[in-house]
């Protein structure tokens, strides 16, 4: 069994629960469970970002394959399933490369150099890596590391992963949707296109289309078209 979580701490504006509607039904229709994730369940300290690594505890071990998914995300009626593709999400290749990057600089005492870092609006992770990640979980560590919380997320499961070596000796097509070996976007098989990229470079059959940033004013009008009977 699998499932698919939102977090979202706070008021929900509409844009939020028409998305999570879309998702709910996304889940359905690939035979997954869904939860919206509320508030704090990691703790205050750590900011809103690293509440989505709720998917690491032990609350989800019924399930083996958890995908944790950005709010201001959308599932068009597509409904093809992510859940055989083998894939963690999209490398964040400047973050591995660039020491001085946003997400690096983060927590510089969480970063190593060149590992693995994965942008945090689409994460899937089996039972056995989420198991082997959360042995290394230090919440007095990352709330003291954290100096910037909007990226916590992405510089926490970057160390968790470097820490526990799940992916090692794995090749970039093994984790990443986008990515070639070098760290370039490759030409075929881009199953971020399908998944979980933004509307400007989404593919025209997308399942799943992600509006971050000041992309989320065209949430509402999306759905809207894509669902013109309502959610």
């Amino acid at each position: 069994m699998n499932i698919i979580l939102q977090h979202f701490a706070g008021k929900m504006p509409l844009w939020a629960k028409q998305a999570e509607k879309s998702m709910r039904k996304y889940a359905i229709a690939t035979g997954a469970d869904y939860e919206l994730v509320l508030d704090f369940p990691m703790g205050e300290e750590l900011g809103f970002t690293p509440q989505k690594l709720c998917m690491l505890t032990e609350k989800y071990d019924k399930y083996d394959q958890v995908c944790m998914i950005d709010m201001d995300t959308i599932a068009t009626p597509e409904h093809e399933s992510f859940w055989d593709r083998p894939e963690i999400g999209v490398l964040h290749s400047r973050t591995m490369k660039n020491p001085s990057e946003r997400t690096a600089q983060a927590a510089p005492d969480l970063y190593t150099e060149g590992s693995w870092t994965f942008f945090g609006n689409w994460i899937k992770l089996n039972l056995e890596q989420r198991q082997a990640l959360r042995v290394h979980w230090d919440q007095e560590l990352f709330a003291k590391s954290l100096k910037d919380k909007h990226p916590g997320d992405e510089i926490i499961l970057h160390y968790l992963i470097n820490k526990s070596g799940i992916l090692d000796g794995k090749k970039v097509r093994e984790v990443c949707m986008r990515r070639d070996q070098s760290l370039n976007p490759r030409k075929t098989k881009r199953y971020d296109r399908k998944f979980c990229n933004q509307p400007e470079d989404a593919a025209h059959n997308a399942s799943i289309i992600h509006f971050c940033a000041g992309r989320k004013v065209n949430i509402l009008p999306t759905l809207t078209t894509l669902y013109p009977e309502g959610l």
